[in-house]
């Protein structure tokens, strides 16, 4: 049986894994988690495309006013991967370093080398990290979204892990903590996002520059695209801050050689907590509460900290100062 024995991790440094720019779930997550979590301290970019993500995330995070929060562009797995936040990101705004081992250890740094990492994209980030420090698996609590679970076809992999199935095994069973996260079809068709939805009517002509960018980035997925989002990325980061509508049970899994989860009864892929009945009407009723604009109570950057006093002092210095808790107009 496996127990889940991970401590309070609320002071822990965050790392967000993400494919931002694909499927609007991912900049949706990374909005909250910048307006909601002083400890996030990294954003890797999974599945890159030449830097466009990480510049995207890095425009993103301005605009939520978290110029303290750190990008470096990851692992690229396909030469045109899909990309719905076109000329979204202004030309000044650079392209991010491409050192994801260097960034990964200045935030392990601030705390002792233990860290929470939230993946919502492959795992190819992840995997290469720990293939060249191994000890380092022991030292993350991982919460991993798989992807979209059917029903209706379970022989279909989850989309992260079919993406990379060979990280997605290197991670199994090098991660002790280990949560993953899925999102199951039907059950979660509740919480799907259209342009109707009030998640995404709210956003559109807000104010604030975030709501702005998010609702352009929503409109170019639904006129390109499909007309309804997942919100795969905002249940991956509401399992790891251990919200009570994504709870988690104990189970045995394999990844087989298409990315697909397989029972396991032995081997050295195995025990994990994997997501079970999500209550996927709260999630929705969280997430549009999350994205509201307005008056919102948000971690403030350090005093007379700017972009280029950030770049000066380092990442460590820069997520390292306090920051308070104030009342402002985002």
């Amino acid at each position: 049986m496996v127990v889940d024995l991970q401590p309070n991790l609320g002071t822990l440094p965050v790392i967000l894994d993400t494919e931002i720019g694909g499927e609007p779930d991912d900049a949706m997550a990374l909005v909250v988690a910048a307006r909601e979590l002083p400890e996030l301290a990294l954003v890797v970019t999974s599945d890159e495309l030449g830097g466009q993500r990480a510049r995207f995330a890095r425009y993103l995070l301005d605009s939520a006013g978290r110029a303290d929060v750190a990008v470096v562009a990851g692992h690229q797995l396909s030469a045109n991967p899909p990309y719905f936040a076109d000329g979204l990101t202004p030309d000044w705004v650079g392209t991010p370093s491409g050192d994801v081992a260097r960034a990964v250890a200045e935030v392990g740094a601030r705390s002792g080398g233990v860290a929470r990492w939230i993946g919502l994209g492959p795992l190819s980030n992840l995997a290469a990290l720990l293939a060249a420090e191994p000890g380092l698996g022991r030292r993350l609590f991982v919460t991993q979204l798989t992807g979209t679970w059917t029903e209706v076809d379970q022989a279909l992999p989850p989309r992260n892990f079919r993406l990379d199935p060979a990280a997605a095994r290197q991670v199994l069973a090098s991660v002790p903590h280990l949560r993953l996260v899925r999102y199951a079809l039907p059950g979660g068709q509740p919480a799907q996002l259209t342009a109707r939805s009030p998640v995404i009517r709210q956003l559109t002509g807000a104010a604030p520059a975030w709501a702005a960018l998010l609702a352009a980035h929503c409109a170019q997925f639904f006129a390109r695209y499909h007309p309804a989002v997942i919100p795969g990325g905002p249940l991956a980061l509401a399992a790891a801050l251990r919200l009570r509508f994504a709870p988690f049970g104990p189970a045995r899994v394999a990844v087989n050689g298409a990315g697909g989860l397989t029972a396991s009864p032995a081997g050295p892929q195995g025990n994990v907590l994997i997501s079970r009945d999500v209550d996927y009407q709260a999630l929705a009723d969280w997430l549009c509460t999350r994205l509201q604009p307005g008056i919102w109570t948000q971690w403030s950057r350090p005093p007379g900290l700017t972009r280029a006093g950030l770049t000066r002092a380092g990442l460590t210095r820069a997520a390292a100062a306090p920051r308070a808790a104030r009342a402002v107009r985002v």
